[in-house]
């Protein structure tokens, strides 16, 4: 997912840079290996903070209705899951399509941080159960249905217990 990170970074960099947005919509690192969170990117520099990886599972599109009514365009980054909501968002004519620029990302599926915790919490581990994301165990829509551009490989939809 390194390659995606970077990836990511330089459109990013690229977008704010040229003044095409103002703001990128991305995750960052948490204080623990398994926190991801999101974050905010507004100059170049804050642009080397941005990471996805196997934890970036918040959606960011909740993040993108607190700029819903300014005049800031932004980049938000998308998996498949979040690229349905956003579509909704702009169906419901609460964002403008004009002001998003969509970075998406087929998604290889995300871990749960709090099962992650649970297993990294020091304490007898009750089964040997995997950390992924009980939604992504059965996604069938890895991949955006809406971006600007895609970044990662095209993932196939996934089925209990596929991996």
């Amino acid at each position: 997912m390194k390659e995606i990170t970077e990836k990511i970074r330089d459109i990013a960099a690229q977008l704010l840079e040229s003044g095409q947005v103002d703001l990128v919509l991305a995750w960052e690192k948490g204080d623990l290996p398994y926190q991801t969170r999101p974050f905010i990117a507004r100059t170049i520099e804050d642009v080397k903070r941005i990471v996805f990886d196997e934890y970036s599972i918040h959606s960011l599109v909740k993040a993108a209705l607190r700029f819903r009514d300014g005049q800031e365009k932004m980049a938000i980054v998308v998996k498949g899951c979040d690229s349905r909501a956003l579509i909704r968002l702009l169906e419901d004519k609460q964002l403008s399509r004009e002001r998003i620029y969509i970075i998406g990302v087929g998604c290889p599926g995300m871990k749960d941080p709090l099962k992650a915790m649970r297993q990294h919490s020091g304490f007898p581990k009750e089964s040997n159960e995997e950390t992924w994301a009980s939604k992504c165990t059965q996604c069938r829509y890895p991949n955006p249905v809406i971006y600007d551009v895609l970044v990662g490989e095209e993932q196939p939809p996934r089925l209990q217990g596929e991996r």
